[in-house]
């Protein structure tokens, strides 16, 4: 259960993603190399969300409205190899030419980086490429916000309803031309009393567990993690404020 924004606009792009999880499925401290970094499951060792020095953003989504069987390898290596191919065209190919997705239950997977935004959608029989956004053809610059959200528990509906709230939140959008904004007036909707369809989640056995923003702006890469703790202080009235940051020129 996850929710994924960007707000791109060949200038500069916002890449927000809020991860819900079972309570008790810890996060470890982020990793922070030389090449990338992306948060990390304590459980799977693996990560929904990615970062390339090159300038690429990788989120992951479980897509729960697929057939998923239990022998399947973590989803959660995905983005970990797709990060070692380098650049954004490079992740591209790999995805598209020498990926073996049949390893993995159904997902959704978004590739951004300056010039391209491609979302993939597997479903355990076909990988299918959908690009939100290229450089060279004008004709997919339509809209420049994009929304994907999972559920496991009543998937179709919560979904839904998700959607609803972002395309009448992004009709609004307009006025928000930062990260922190768009993080603050979307990604922590809770809803009053927070539910299952709120962005920023609580059910018994699930919630949001962090928040990871990448953002390209003023020939900078900016990337924020925010953790349990984080979102939990933030209910209570106190600041947003990441857990681990890291801020690296424009390849």
């Amino acid at each position: 259960m996850c929710t994924v924004t960007l707000y791109h606009n060949q200038q500069e792009f916002y890449l927000t993603m809020t991860r819900d999880e079972l309570l008790e499925r810890h996060e470890a401290a982020p990793y922070v190399g030389e090449k990338y970094c992306y948060p990390v499951d304590a459980q799977a060792k693996g990560t929904w969300f990615g970062v390339s020095r090159q300038g690429v953003g990788i989120a992951l989504l479980n897509n729960y409205l697929a057939e998923s069987h239990s022998e399947c390898r973590s989803r959660g290596e995905i983005i970990l190899a797709a990060l070692q191919q380098g650049n954004g065209e490079r992740i591209r190919h790999w995805l598209e030419q020498d990926f073996q997705p049949n390893h993995y239950n159904p997902f959704h997977l978004l590739v951004v980086d300056p010039i391209s935004v491609v979302v993939y959608h597997w479903d355990r029989d076909t990988l299918i490429r959908v690009p939100q956004l290229d450089s060279s053809n004008p004709r997919t610059i339509s809209n420049p916000w994009t929304m994907l959200t999972s559920s496991s528990g009543d998937s179709l509906s919560i979904i839904q309803q998700r959607q609803k709230n972002f395309q009448r939140w992004s009709r609004q959008a307009d006025q928000f031309r930062s990260g922190q904004e768009a993080l603050h007036s979307f990604h922590l909707q809770a809803g009053a009393p927070p539910s299952p369809s709120g962005v920023l989640m609580q059910r018994p056995d699930r919630h949001s567990k962090s928040i990871c923003q990448l953002s390209w702006k003023d020939e900078h890469l900016h990337w924020r993690y925010f953790n349990q703790q984080a979102l939990v202080d933030t209910q209570k009235g106190a600041p947003l404020i990441a857990s681990a940051e890291l801020q690296f020129p424009k390849p």
